[in-house]
């Protein structure tokens, strides 16, 4: 006989499978496919003592990568929801429609007549480990709306909507990492930031020295750059997956172990 919980790590698992395929598919997109129109280009002064990186267009970050990052988040969501259904039917009863685990920014309603249905025959102690997760708790000083299962809440439901499109994000050692330099070089500083690879967006802007001024020297973009999807300004897609995942594995395995 299975486990009361088995579906929701079941789930789990195939939300695994989608944050490998998103990082397959981010790996495997070209963002700066023409040589000759290159997604980002250099400008250097007359005087050739400043070298500005710019982004010449809109990164184009195919709609399939917004689709598994949806699913990835659908199928936490989704496993949450279950987690509820099962803690409902652990005595014997049948949880109605209503039931789902809740994720509430606002401590006033979990004393809502919505929050009481959605938790229908959920035990007591069950039902307080649910509020201990809530946003609203702030725990560890982190704002309501930036918790992680308030944030799942969010894309999930946008996504019902429209797909989300993760923003094409590079960091900007990894693109003075891809310059290639003949009698040239670029004082980097202690610079190690992200940008979003939006049209117009200065990357950066470096001081140049030429250690010989009477050798030739050029400077250009050698290969692709790296770069990845990100939301919430910079932060990584990914990362942001695996964080959602690993927080709802672990909530789901503590109620496992609690009524094995």
């Amino acid at each position: 006989m299975g486990h009361p919980l088995d579906g929701c790590i079941e789930r789990l698992k195939r939300v695994e499978t989608h944050i490998e395929s998103f990082k397959a598919a981010a790996a495997a997109q070209n963002l700066d496919p023409d040589p000759a129109d290159p997604l980002i280009k250099m400008d250097l002064n007359p005087a050739k003592t400043v070298l500005t990186l710019k982004v010449s267009r809109d990164a184009a970050i195919p709609l399939s990568l917004g689709v598994i990052f949806g699913d990835a988040i659908h199928g936490l969501h989704a496993t949450l929801d279950n987690l509820a259904f099962e803690l409902g039917s652990l005595d014997g009863k049948r949880p109605g429609r209503a039931s789902k685990f809740p994720i509430l920014t606002d401590a006033n309603q979990w004393f809502t007549e919505d929050t009481l249905h959605s938790l229908h025959h959920v035990r007591p102690e069950h039902r307080t480990v649910i509020e201990s997760h809530q946003p609203f708790m702030e725990l560890n000083s982190v704002p309501a709306k930036h918790n992680v299962l308030a944030r799942i809440k969010t894309y999930s439901n946008t996504d019902k909507h429209r797909v989300l499109t993760p923003v094409g994000c590079a960091a900007l050692l990894n693109v003075i990492g891809a310059i290639r330099r003949v009698n040239f070089e670029i004082q980097l500083g202690d610079l190690d930031i992200s940008k979003p690879l939006r049209e117009g967006a200065v990357l950066g802007r470096f001081d140049c020295h030429r250690p010989d001024p009477n050798a030739q020297a050029s400077v250009d973009m050698e290969g692709s750059f790296h770069w990845y999807p990100a939301i919430e300004q910079t932060e990584p897609a990914e990362q942001f997956l695996r964080l959602a995942w690993a927080y709802v594995t672990d909530l789901v395995m503590g109620f496992k172990a609690d009524i094995a």
